[in-house]
């Protein structure tokens, strides 16, 4: 999955509440109400310093690939009832497009969007694979993310999300190769499944993990991404590729016949070259 793929699922996997995150850096009461409502505003230009005002203008403009015109509109646009209606830090680009006059318009805001958006997530991405990196060289012996500590901001917020599923005792597999596990849209028990493989990739007893999605239409990437959204799949781990996503598209029965079993659903199978082993998560 490249980065234009990967700017399609960016948006929801965090495995941390809002809730939690407001517990562990503070409340939104300790803004004053001023700073709040400073927020949601755009720039506003004053009468008295025309000189200035061009210069924020034409800066501004130029940071989102606008015309000055174009900018101009979306000040104006924030005046009204798009300012309320909208989250505080909606962008030039999107309030432009929204408000478009025609289709080519529309189209034309959509593709500056989408070239904006691509370009960060790369940005994204390569800095990411840096924290890995780093969290690799100086902390390999702990995991990235602390699944107990994040049960106890939950708890402790009252959070609506239930805990993330910690093994106390994991036993132990080694696998040499990839896991490759086998799973399908609306299956609990293929998602309890995946949260395992998930803890074992943290502990680093799983080094790569080929996801391979059955009940999808062939070639309905969507589909593929929707149901990794929905599941929040690390998505730094999508980046390095020690996540992949596939079609099953057969491939289930196929691995399954070779080592002498039936298909079934949730299935991990461990890799080792040409050769297939039947693994148990737990």
């Amino acid at each position: 999955m490249n980065a234009a793929d990967m700017l399609l699922s960016r948006w929801a996997w965090f495995y941390l509440p809002l809730a939690t995150l407001l517990l562990a850096f503070g409340s939104p009461q300790q803004a004053s109400a001023q700073e709040t409502e400073k927020r949601k505003m755009p720039l506003v230009f004053t009468e008295g310093d025309p000189t200035s005002s061009r210069e924020v203008l034409r800066v501004e403009s130029a940071r989102w690939q606008v015309t000055e015109e174009e900018y101009a509109r979306y000040l104006e646009l924030m005046k009204g009832p798009r300012g309320s209606f909208s989250v505080p830090n909606i962008t030039p680009v999107e309030v432009l497009g929204i408000h478009a006059e025609t289709p080519a318009e529309r189209d034309k805001y959509a593709s500056l969007w989408v070239a904006l958006i691509k370009a960060d997530t790369e940005r994204v991405l390569v800095f990411q694979n840096a924290v890995n990196n780093v969290w690799k060289n100086e902390y390999a012996n702990e995991p990235m993310i602390n699944r107990r500590r994040v049960n106890q901001l939950r708890e402790a917020s009252d959070s609506k999300f239930g805990p993330l599923r910690v093994n106390q005792e994991q036993t132990s597999i080694s696998l040499s190769g990839r896991t490759m596990f086998f799973t399908r849209p609306r299956c609990s028990a293929c998602d309890n499944q995946l949260e395992t493989a998930l803890d074992l990739m943290d502990s680093g007893q799983i080094t790569g993990l080929d996801i391979y999605l059955g009940g999808v239409v062939p070639g309905d990437d969507e589909a593929i991404l929707r149901w990794a959204r929905d599941r929040r799949l690390p998505i730094e781990r999508l980046a390095d590729r020690s996540i992949t996503l596939n079609h099953d598209a057969g491939v289930s029965t196929t691995v399954a016949n070779q080592i002498g079993r039936s298909p079934s659903i949730p299935m991990a199978v461990q890799r080792r070259g040409e050769a297939y082993e039947w693994v148990t998560l737990r």
